[in-house]
């Protein structure tokens, strides 16, 4: 280090400064980068589960229109066919979403063996009995909210850290598939029965009535996780709340018309098609509030990529900034220190040739100043000096 110039020390101790900002300055980046990956896995997971919730949706109408159709009511054989197409179109749609998620959210086993129990199913059809159709399609809908929650858990849309997007996650992987399988169940296994005609026997009343009481639950925890959500960003108060209220709304008429038509009574006092479509348009309303949820989710998730973006380039260019400025700072002190170092070596040079009335120009009244004012002394007594001797060699001569 004694060896070095002015400059040079300079630059190790700006180095020396700079290393800890830099480092730090990675470890920043390191953790905005982390969170960003976060949010981007978290919407490849619900770019997976968009088809995959349709899916669950075709599957349960599939299997409400079959309890209806074996139950008896032949109008509903041809919405069994068409119901069918739709089921393979999704599982085409599913099917490309596993193409690009499946071997990251490790769904695809679950998904080929979703697909064949599929097959198998379509393939009995109607040589099953009510109860044989109705317990396969449940094992079947398990299995597709099963793989629902699979990709949630790989895409870390179950670990999400915010509370707005947590409860929107919620809903969307856990609340609102289990009301809608709730609502379905009543709707299948309830037409099943009408579709027969004649009393509903205690047994099955008692079974739809253990069905209206989780109904029940699960629409007071839907609508609470929602407004939990709502506390945290009232700005989707304007997307949500319609949904809710419609959703609320739209459950309790199905629900109050199963507990007054069905439940209340020796004899339905309603049609098969009645009832199923107070309880498809209890399951319309909930799916729009499923989407409603996603498309907040996927908004909530996009806004937080971006402001962690932002956050990484504003942390680039307040460190970069710093350490510029750092630099000019530097570059101002190193001169202020080494351009008088230069003039008083060039005075000293001087008068080492005999350059005696050389000119300090250094005014300044800090430590290279003070070095200056005893360099002019130093030139005044060595002038004196000089003028001494010359004149004792003047009168010796």
């Amino acid at each position: 280090m004694k060896n070095l110039r002015v400059w040079q020390k300079a630059v190790i101790i700006a180095i020396a400064f700079s290393v800890p900002i830099v480092v730090l300055l990675y470890f920043l980046v390191s953790e905005q980068g982390i969170a960003i990956d976060f949010g981007t896995n978290e919407r490849k997971g619900l770019e997976y589960l968009a088809p995959a919730d349709k899916l669950l949706v075709e599957v349960q109408q599939h299997r409400d229109f079959m309890a209806a159709a074996l139950g008896g009511d032949a109008s509903f054989k041809d919405r069994v066919t068409a119901k069918e197409a739709e089921i393979e179109a999704s599982f085409n749609a599913l099917g490309a979403q596993e193409k690009k998620f499946g071997a990251a959210f490790k769904t695809s086993a679950e998904f080929n063996a979703l697909r064949q129990s599929w097959q198998d199913l379509k393939g009995a059809g109607a040589k099953l009995r009510p109860e044989q159709s109705f317990a396969r399609h449940n094992k079947l809908i398990y299995d597709v909210l099963h793989i629902i929650i699979r990709a949630g858990n790989s895409s870390q849309l179950v670990l999400d850290p915010d509370v707005d997007s947590y409860y929107a996650m919620d809903a969307c992987i856990f609340k609102l598939p289990k009301l809608m399988e709730d609502v379905s169940q009543a709707r299948g296994f309830g037409a099943g029965l009408l579709a027969k005609g004649g009393e509903i026997s205690a047994a099955d009343k008692a079974s739809l009535a253990s069905m209206k009481v989780r109904i029940e639950e699960s629409l007071r925890e839907m609508n609470d996780n929602i407004q939990y959500g709502l506390e945290a960003n009232q700005r989707m108060s304007s997307t949500l709340k319609p949904a809710i209220e419609y959703s609320v709304s739209a459950t309790n008429e199905f629900l109050d018309q199963l507990d007054k038509k069905i439940l209340t009574g020796q004899t339905p006092q309603v049609t098969t098609g009645d009832y199923f479509s107070a309880a498809t348009k209890a399951m319309d309303v909930n799916v729009k509030l499923a989407d409603s949820q996603a498309v907040v989710l996927d908004d909530l998730l996009k806004a937080r990529i971006d402001r962690f973006n932002q956050q990484r380039l504003i942390s680039f260019v307040a460190v970069g900034l710093s350490l510029i400025v750092t630099f000019l700072f530097l570059v101002f002190i190193v001169r202020s220190i080494t351009r008088p170092i230069a003039h008083l070596t060039m005075v000293a040079e001087r008068i080492s040739l005999g350059e005696m009335d050389a000119k300090i120009d250094i005014d300044s009244t800090e430590d290279i100043g003070e070095l200056a004012q005893k360099f002019r002394r130093l030139q005044v007594s060595l002038k004196a000096a000089m003028d001494q001797v010359e004149g004792q060699e003047g009168d010796k001569s």
